[in-house]
């Protein structure tokens, strides 16, 4: 959001640091204090309940919601509404990473995932799950992992559509 052009994910977390017997220490760092100052415009992925409403009709844009299938399809919910954005397809965040691990699947395993789905870089993708925390993970492995050149992230995701009576849905 801010325009950090330096930053990392560590891809299996610190377990998996720890079981490649990689380099640990306990000792806190020198910190030097510097001036930083946010890069104004440097937000360029961000759609709001606005944003999403108007690629519903533009008949390209896909929605990806990384909800469980449950919550995807009104099964089970927290919010306001159950169901899930029309036209959406689903799959869970959590089928991007080995099973039991933090770890991500590997490239060709993903793009044969989304590929399934319809989603193979060449239309935009809105990526959302309950609030935008797990679509997250997911807009970085679309956009950073697989290359696809379009692809957006949903804040507040379906917390903030499902709480509007005047916005569409499917179950």
């Amino acid at each position: 959001w801010v325009g950090h052009a330096s930053w990392a994910i560590l891809n299996g977390g610190f377990d998996q640091w720890k079981a490649e017997k990689r380099p640990l220490d306990t000792a806190f760092p020198a910190v030097t204090p510097r001036q930083y100052t946010a890069r104004v415009g440097a937000d360029t992925f961000t759609v709001d309940v606005e944003g999403v409403k108007a690629a519903l009709g533009d008949g390209r844009t896909q929605i990806l919601d990384t909800r469980p299938a449950d919550y995807f399809s009104g099964a089970k919910s927290e919010e306001a509404r159950a169901g899930h954005i029309p036209g959406a397809v689903n799959r869970e965040f959590k089928m991007d990473l080995v099973p039991d691990k933090e770890i991500l699947q590997d490239e060709s395993r993903l793009r044969e995932a989304y590929a399934k789905l319809g989603i193979d870089g060449s239309r935009p993708v809105i990526v959302q799950c309950r609030t935008g925390h797990q679509a997250s993970q997911t807009y970085f492995t679309l956009k950073y992992v697989l290359g696809f050149p379009d692809v957006r992230w949903f804040d507040a995701s379906w917390s903030a559509w499902a709480a509007r009576e005047d916005l569409p849905l499917e179950k």
